[in-house]
């Protein structure tokens, strides 16, 4: 797996910002007004409405579900979807040998391998590993050999229709 180099500057040498770091701090920052504790939880409670979680709680059970066909090979089981904004929480299940193409990244997402083995660009993710990309940029292709669950965060503009076989 790919590693930042080590910093050559000493302990308590003052550093300029990562461009990165800056730019990740931006598209996570949140808005002024959700530091404000009444104003944050209207906020929540209605999100939760609108994806139709009950008294705060909701749980998928991992076996079953509704899986639905992105690709061939490739199957979409939504956890949690806000109809209003689309951002959701998801499963992604790769078949061996699956593979998704380079594409372009409209919005923040974040991915967690949850099993299996799954390369992003060129890297090695293990299970448990966790990967942001931010919008502007592309990232892939996404490619597994003996198959890949990944858990996804981030905007599903539509949910697929079809069911997934399996």
């Amino acid at each position: 797996m790919k590693r930042p180099p080590e910093s050559k500057r000493g302990r308590g040498a003052a550093s300029s910002p990562d461009p990165l770091q800056e730019r990740l701090r931006e598209a996570l920052a949140p808005p002024a007004d959700l530091l404000d504790l009444p104003a944050r939880e209207r906020i929540f409670a209605g999100a939760l409405s609108r994806a139709g979680v009950a008294g705060g709680i909701t749980t998928v059970a991992a076996e079953g579900g509704d899986w639905r066909r992105m690709r061939p090979g490739v199957a979409l089981k939504v956890l949690q979807r806000d109809a209003t904004t689309g951002m959701a929480s998801y499963l992604v299940r790769y078949d061996p040998g699956a593979r998704v193409d380079r594409h372009p990244q409209g919005s923040v997402e974040e991915c967690m391998l949850v099993r299996g083995d799954l390369r992003i660009d060129d890297v090695d993710m293990r299970p448990g590993d966790w990967q942001i990309a931010l919008p502007g940029g592309e990232h892939g292709p996404l490619t597994t050999v003996d198959g890949a669950l990944v858990f996804v965060r981030g905007v599903l503009r539509a949910v697929p229709t079809e069911p997934a076989p399996g």
